[in-house]
């Protein structure tokens, strides 16, 4: 008489005290209606409740250090979440390569497809990143800021992607390796904070250095909910009370009493009368004006080409237009008006003119000698010397007696001198 005990493992199943044949019969009887039974259940279940595809990670040419470190986690889950063999890993290794990259791991190392999985990881980071300087990375790294609506966790991950790549590690005298990049991470973090409070607060902060990366996060985290909590709250604040209590305006001081209101002074630019004080759009103006509106608007722009062009200047609108200097022949002709009305001889004191042209023309060549000349009207129409005046002159001819002729002056090809 046997009793036999089933190897499934985890079962504690022992045949009844029974004859070696009949114990046996009685263990595949068992074997049938429990395992092979709990098996086919557990394929069935496996089989109709398969996860999803995994997305496979890519990697191409040109991808920095940062880059592949990411690629080769994203890689290391694909293969645990899809059930991949060591046997089948270089191939599913090769397929998450690009195109560009793939030709150039093949056209590198022909076998590379028969060789172990390491040395097809080496082959294809040595391809695909782009080698770059340690204390390049260090550089970049310390140069990194936490940006203005960036979380401080989103920060913290950057910095720490950045920082894998920049080897921090020393050797101890002792003979073992010390990887310091914890502590770097840590500086980054604290000195790229954006908030210029919170980064006071925190590097006030005793044995801050001694924390975890964790932690340091954590406590910038909490400073920052805090702040923005408490300017919302403000906000709201400050609302409620200007809703609640608006009070009026304070009077505005030293305003003009009704008197002063009054005053009135000549312009000094343009003598138009205008008022000390004006009221504008907010309030009276506390000092009296200098001059008038026109005047100071006048002053303030400079006059344009045109204006200048017309003989309109910018002083004032009540000031008259400058006249312009006379020409030789009004002068000429304001003499004879003179003339006409006292017949009396004047002597009058011209500029240096030529009459050149059937014009005259006033000459600055040199310093001519001074001539007194007689100016008077020729009623027989005689003389050979005869200018035709203005039509409102009535057409009495002008006639020049020679009182000295100078022979150092030059003449004209009607023999005037040039005076």
């Amino acid at each position: 008489m046997v009793s036999i005990t089933c190897t499934v493992p985890d079962c504690e199943y022992v045949t009844d005290s029974l004859p070696a044949q009949y114990a046996m019969d009685q263990l595949r009887q068992h074997r049938e209606d429990v395992h092979r039974n709990a098996q086919s259940r557990q394929d069935h279940i496996s089989a109709t409740s398969r996860p999803p595809a995994l997305d496979r990670p890519k990697i191409d040419v040109g991808a920095s250090i940062e880059q592949w470190n990411l690629f080769t986690r994203k890689w290391e889950l694909y293969r645990m979440g899809s059930g991949i063999t060591d046997t089948a890993a270089p191939a599913q290794l090769f397929q998450c390569a690009s195109e560009q990259l793939g030709d150039s791991i093949l056209k590198s190392d022909s076998t590379i497809m028969n060789k172990p999985l390491a040395d097809l990881v080496t082959a294809m980071k040595s391809l695909a990143v782009v080698p770059v300087a340690t204390g390049v990375l260090r550089s970049y790294l310390l140069q990194l800021r936490q940006d203005r609506d960036e979380p401080f966790r989103t920060f913290a991950a950057r910095v720490t992607g950045r920082a894998e790549s920049c080897a921090f590690k020393a050797k101890c005298p002792c003979g073992q390796n010390v990887d310091y990049t914890d502590y770097e991470i840590k500086d980054v973090l604290i000195s790229g904070i954006n908030d210029v409070d919170i980064r006071r607060d925190i590097l006030g902060t005793i044995d801050i250095v001694k924390s975890e990366t964790k932690d340091v996060v954590a406590i910038v985290e909490g400073k920052e909910m805090a702040r923005n909590a408490l300017q919302i709250a403000s906000l709201s604040a400050i609302s409620t009370f200007k809703s609640r209590n608006s009070l009026p305006l304070a009077p505005v001081q030293n305003i003009p009493s009704a008197p002063e209101r009054n005053l009135t002074k000549n312009c000094p630019d343009c003598g138009k009368v205008y008022h000390l004080f004006s009221e504008g759009a907010h309030c009276w103006n506390k000092k009296p004006h200098r001059m008038c509106i026109e005047c100071y608007r006048a002053k303030r722009r400079k006059p344009s080409s045109k204006a200048s062009a017309s003989g309109i200047h910018g002083y004032c609108e009540s000031r008259p237009p400058q006249s312009e200097p006379p020409t030789p022949l009004a002068q000429i002709i304001a003499m004879i008006g003179a003339l006409n009305a006292q017949p009396k001889q004047q002597v009058v004191q011209l500029d240096h003119l030529v009459f050149s042209k059937s014009e005259w023309k006033k000459a600055a060549l040199r310093q001519h000698p001074k001539v007194q000349i007689v100016v008077t009207l020729d009623g027989n129409h005689t003389s050979k010397a005869k200018y035709r005046c203005h039509e409102s002159m009535n057409s009495q001819a002008l006639r020049i007696q020679h009182i000295q002729h100078l022979p150092s002056c030059s003449s004209t090809k009607y023999g005037w001198p040039t005076c």
